[in-house]
């Protein structure tokens, strides 16, 4: 089964990788939940991480469906991909964040890492996951002073500053 290739440590970083994809974009499985956070917290491959961390918000937005506590009890893993060593994978858990699973419970965390988030790409991400907060009518006591602050800073890179911008507009 795919859970079998994705655990097995015989098969190489780019057949796990595809194993992961399926479960981004093709497949739903909650058997699957518990592999993606193990991969999250301790798989070396940053790449592998990445797909993990699609895979994961994939598969949560789509089994709250049916199970509206999932995202409660399971968000805190992206909140841990959110802190990770490499750019790809925090870009990767805040994009989760803005259009997968949008909570209130991220507000503080997405915060938390914009104050010492270097890269822009990841910066830019965590700005339209607060924007998404925002048109969702959370936390905008907090978020939007932050939005502003960030639109009016001119060492700020533009891209972060226009979709800062953008999303005060759209308020």
């Amino acid at each position: 089964t795919l859970i079998e290739i994705i655990e097995s440590s015989k098969s190489s970083i780019s057949v796990r990788d595809t194993a992961l994809h399926q479960f981004s974009y093709y497949l739903v499985d909650e058997r699957i939940i518990n592999v993606l956070k193990h991969i999250i917290t301790q798989e070396k491959n940053h790449k592998l991480r990445k797909t993990a961390v699609s895979a994961f918000g994939n598969n949560i937005s789509r089994l709250s469906i049916d199970n509206k506590k999932i995202i409660e009890n399971e968000i805190n893993i992206l909140f841990i991909a959110l802190n990770d060593s490499m750019t790809q994978v925090r870009k990767q858990a805040a994009d989760i964040l803005s259009y997968s699973i949008i909570s209130e419970q991220s507000v503080e965390p997405l915060i938390k890492r914009l104050k010492i988030e270097n890269s822009i790409s990841s910066r830019k991400a965590i700005v339209s996951a607060l924007a998404s907060l925002l048109r969702k009518n959370i936390s905008s006591e907090i978020i939007i002073p932050i939005l502003e602050e960030i639109f009016i800073n001119n060492k700020e890179d533009y891209r972060v500053r226009e979709e800062a911008r953008y999303a005060i507009q759209k308020n």
